[in-house]
């Protein structure tokens, strides 16, 4: 695939038009850049494919209303950046130590070690020189891309909402845990954003007919870890879509409920345009 010109991709509405709410898509990317693909055991391409397929699609309309939006072109496993910047394996980058910490997944961290399925990505480790060019490259512009966005929006209307959009496997690979819910709202377990939002949220797909379940099995990574600070007036809310809702995952092609579900993310990224947290409360 051809290296884009820019990163990360920014959506910027009219400025009469901008609402405080950011929306953040760091795993549908599939590009990964011909001058870092030699060092990959497996075909990066294949391999791309288990990201979060078509969540951009999904939400394509948000700038529609006043949405900034902020994605990435590059695949999740080429750096992810929805983990902490120094979440290193010692299997991927030499002299790394795990971290034993909460928000920290070792094999699956920043430079993912191993695929989804488990087998090594890589030929050689990584020296901390070239790792940290890495994510020179190709992480942290995303995150300073969605700090000024926030911070800017944050100073004009007095708070700012990120939401950062994910999809899930329908199914835990450990079969014992059943399937999982249709929506999966993730706020740090009440930390990342005010109540109000995640109430909001939870409301809004259950009126819709979907079954959420909030914090489980997901509460939330590095990005609303990195960027949620209610008490400063920043809310971010992490929000996984079940799969199984709009791709079958096998083939990885839309069922014939994706339209539906793409009218949904619309109907509710306009809901979250229209609410105003300028008077709520900071998450407890």
């Amino acid at each position: 695939m051809n290296t884009p010109s820019f990163f990360p991709i920014e959506e910027i509405p009219a400025h009469r038009d901008i609402v405080p709410v950011v929306l953040s898509l760091p795993h549908s990317g599939m590009v990964t850049p011909e001058k870092e693909r030699a060092n990959y055991l497996l075909e990066p391409d294949q391999v791309a494919l288990a990201g979060d397929l078509y969540v951009d699609l999904l939400y394509r309309e948000a700038v529609h209303f006043g949405i900034t939006v902020v994605r990435t072109p590059y695949s999740r496993f080429l750096v992810d950046l929805n983990r902490m910047p120094d979440d290193f394996s010692p299997s991927t980058v030499e002299g790394a130590h795990v971290r034993g910490e909460a928000g920290y997944h070792g094999q699956r961290g920043v430079i993912w070690a191993v695929s989804p399925d488990g087998r090594p990505l890589y030929k050689r480790k990584f020296s901390r020189s070239e790792a940290a060019l890495r994510l020179e490259r190709y992480y942290y512009p995303y995150h300073r891309a969605l700090r000024n966005h926030l911070q800017s929006l944050r100073d004009r209307f007095g708070y700012a909402i990120l939401i950062d959009a994910h999809s899930m496997p329908s199914q835990s690979l450990n079969l014992r845990n059943g399937p999982r819910a249709d929506v999966v709202p993730g706020d740090l377990d009440g930390q990342s954003c005010a109540s109000e939002l995640t109430q909001v949220v939870c409301n809004w797909w259950k009126d819709a007919g979907y079954s959420v379940m909030p914090n489980r099995p997901y509460r939330g990574g590095a990005i609303t870890r990195q960027h949620g600070n209610p008490s400063e007036g920043i809310h971010a809310i992490q929000i996984e879509l079940n799969r199984g809702l709009y791709m079958d995952e096998k083939t990885l092609r839309f069922t014939r409920h994706f339209s539906q579900l793409r009218a949904d993310c619309s109907s509710f990224m306009e809901e979250i345009s229209m609410l105003d947290l300028a008077h709520s409360s900071a998450a407890e």
